[in-house]
């Protein structure tokens, strides 16, 4: 299952070079995905869909046979492309005058049903349970996670931004993603959502700055099939769009809200702002990096880990009906596109299947 949403300096690079690559291994993805992309919006859990997976995880829509969503990706330090996609933004930042260290995590990268995506520590420690169970024992896998799992994935490009001043951190950050990130008062990332434009650093090295084999001769390909159907996946792209914005769903956040102000958690309107208030919460106690665990007060940190244990778990049960409504209008959306574009749809799964079969 998915536990942990990653928020390390690397992170963005991580999943801009998803979103590049996994045409590649799947098919292909939606060309713009949500700007709560590598957000921590709510994973998804287990109710009594019958969406077609056993978890109640992403939900399998029609479009899915065509498009393909929620393809998921693992990384390693061992993954010669990345490193080489990492190099490619060091030395991009080194000409803007920062020091950036290439960084692999190991993580698992997965698509949620509004567009955004989870990027996941593998190997942790965390037992692999139900979303409610999990939730009950661990929260968001925020404060609760083990030091000696967080060391192992430590980036060591935190420690440099935490010795910049507030003003390097500013241009740090836009020189490595661009100015469309939202910073604190300090200025680090704000909350977990981040994307990054196609003039940053790595911006750059996603649009295939020359590498030793120029970005795989198959994601070339795939791109081509992507050019050329812009127009459709444009289209696709307005749909999710078009199901966050359905009065169905806007009635279901709503509720979503009132759920968890019910439970005592007032205020959030947005469903990545919990995860978020439970991170930025463990920030102000475990440091910016989260890696303050073994100095941190017990007293204090078992409160913290309390308070994001209850938080967790009445957002996970208040989310169930959002699911079950987002379901619904999915379904709804998609079977709809797929009978108005059904042909275009076709043609664009057999020139992505060909692409990537190519051997050229």
């Amino acid at each position: 299952m998915r536990r942990q949403l990653l928020h390390p300096a690397a992170a963005a690079a991580v999943l801009a070079l998803l979103l590049g690559l996994s045409a590649c291994s799947s098919g292909a993805d939606d060309p713009d995905p949500s700007p709560a992309a590598a957000s921590g919006t709510p994973e998804t859990g287990s109710d009594d869909s019958d969406d077609g997976s056993d978890d109640g995880g992403l939900p399998v829509g029609p479009l899915d046979d065509y498009i393909g969503v929620g393809a998921g990706a693992a990384l390693s330090t061992d993954d010669a492309e990345y490193l080489e996609f990492e190099e490619e933004i060091a030395r991009c930042m080194a000409a803007e005058g920062f020091e950036y260290v290439p960084f692999v995590p190991d993580v698992d990268a997965t698509l949620l049903p509004d567009g955004s995506m989870t990027l996941d520590v593998t190997g942790g420690s965390f037992p692999d349970l139900p979303p409610d169970e999990f939730a009950a024992r661990f929260g968001y896998g925020i404060s609760t996670e083990p030091p000696a799992d967080r060391e192992e994935q430590r980036d060591p490009n935190e420690a440099i931004v935490a010795r910049m001043s507030v003003a390097e951190r500013v241009a740090y950050h836009q020189a490595l993603y661009g100015d469309v990130n939202t910073l604190d008062d300090r200025g680090y990332l704000a909350g977990t959502a981040m994307s990054n434009t196609e003039t940053s650093c790595v911006g750059r090295a996603d649009a295939g700055e020359p590498t030793a084999d120029e970005r795989r001769s198959a994601e070339k390909r795939a791109q081509r099939v992507r050019d050329s159907f812009a127009s459709l996946l444009k289209r696709v792209g307005d749909l999710r769009d078009e199901q966050l914005a359905d009065p169905r769903v806007e009635a279901a956040t709503s509720s979503w809200s009132s759920c968890l102000a019910a439970a005592g958690h007032r205020g959030f309107t947005e469903l990545d702002q919990p995860r978020a208030r439970a991170r930025d919460d463990a920030r102000k106690l475990l440091g910016p990096d989260l890696s303050g665990m073994a100095d941190a007060d017990p007293t204090r940190l078992a409160a913290l880990r309390t308070a994001e244990v209850d938080l967790a778990v009445a957002d996970e049960a208040c989310l169930r009906d959002w699911r079950r409504t987002f379901r619904a209008v999915k379904l709804d959306t998609e079977e709809r596109f797929v009978r108005d574009n059904l042909e275009e749809l076709e043609a664009f799964r057999t020139a992505m299947a060909a692409a990537v079969a190519d051997q050229e």
